[in-house]
């Protein structure tokens, strides 16, 4: 198609898909929402704190979330990683969060001349404000993966580590959700 003749619109769409990365693994994550008991504390958010054997980001909380399989919906992920990471059952999607991108890089031995090369990994998540089942008071981490988890509020931010991407992520779910009453339970 001659780029000439292209709208506006269609000519940034194909300036934007040429100067984006090749996306390797595309993600899911759940911003998991309960009103609180302590109606001081207003709308919580369940965090996972990644174990200290993980390679990416060893001990630091994030949203429930991993990897969309080929084939899979990002709805059958979202579900299976939160109920899988916490043992929780989403009832339902209230709204997409802001998407985010992050490069994965490791070192591997070429299979050709057997020198090490390092292989960097360009990753997509999507992120939803989920409701779920219940009042989550009984969810379980899955501690092959994460050593902990809790329900928080905004205030409780400050000092929990998290990197900036999902810090906003975080925030923009909670400041826009401040009733998650699920009326369809």
């Amino acid at each position: 198609m001659d780029f000439l003749g292209l709208t506006t619109i269609e000519a940034q769409n194909r300036i934007d898909s040429c100067a984006r990365p090749t996306v390797h693994k595309i993600t899911v994550g759940a911003a998991v929402l309960r009103n609180s008991h302590d109606p001081q504390r207003g709308t919580q958010i369940l965090l996972l704190k990644r174990s200290a054997r993980e390679k990416y980001y060893p001990n630091v909380f994030e949203i429930p979330g991993g990897k969309v399989n080929t084939g899979e919906t990002l709805l059958a992920a979202l579900t299976q990683e939160v109920n899988g990471e916490s043992g929780l059952m989403v009832s339902r999607i209230l709204k997409p969060l802001a998407t985010f991108s992050y490069t994965t890089t490791k070192t591997a031995k070429s299979p050709m001349t057997g020198d090490e090369q390092i292989i960097h990994r360009y990753a997509r998540q999507s992120s939803y404000v989920v409701t779920i089942e219940g009042d989550g008071s009984d969810f379980r981490f899955h501690q092959a993966e994460h050593s902990e988890g809790s329900w928080f509020s905004v205030s409780d931010l400050a000092n929990i580590p998290m990197t900036d991407e999902m810090r906003n992520l975080v925030v923009e779910a909670l400041s826009e959700n401040k009733d998650c009453t699920d009326n369809t339970s």
